[in-house]
């Protein structure tokens, strides 16, 4: 696999620094383990409104529409034999999802965008984080 960059290099977020890590490990590990073997992952930001979203994008094969509304949701696998062969718990998007409205933002997977599967998080730019930072 390969790893395109394209975070804005001054991008600034008043937010937990290690919560957020936790949010874009887990992100990260998804598109990896759900990814076309030999794919791309791309990872990108907006400002826009004074909002900052961060997406992780992959060329993995999407998730069919009705299985949407399962995906945050605690203890919550994707049943069928291509999500059976991965190794989780059903927590970490959960755990993204917590994280992410703590911070006063939203976090959203689109089935499938025209550069592959996408996780998106915003988040209001001058929002301070519930939880101190370290």
């Amino acid at each position: 696999m390969t790893l395109e960059n394209d975070i804005a290099p001054a991008l600034a977020l008043n937010a937990d620094r290690d919560l957020l890590r936790i949010v874009y490990d887990n992100l990260l590990s998804n598109a990896i383990k759900y990814g076309r073997e030999g794919g791309k992952i791309a990872l990108e930001s907006r400002e826009n409104g004074g909002k900052v979203t961060l997406s992780i994008l992959n060329e993995g094969n999407g998730i069919p529409s009705d299985r949407m509304p399962q995906l945050f949701k605690k203890f919550s696998r994707l049943a069928g034999a291509e999500y059976a062969k991965k190794k989780g718990t059903g927590l970490g998007l959960y755990i993204c999802k917590e994280i992410v409205e703590k911070h006063g933002g939203k976090i959203w997977r689109n089935r499938k965008s025209a550069r592959g599967r996408n996780s998106s998080s915003s988040y209001p730019s001058s929002h301070r984080a519930c939880v101190s930072p370290k």
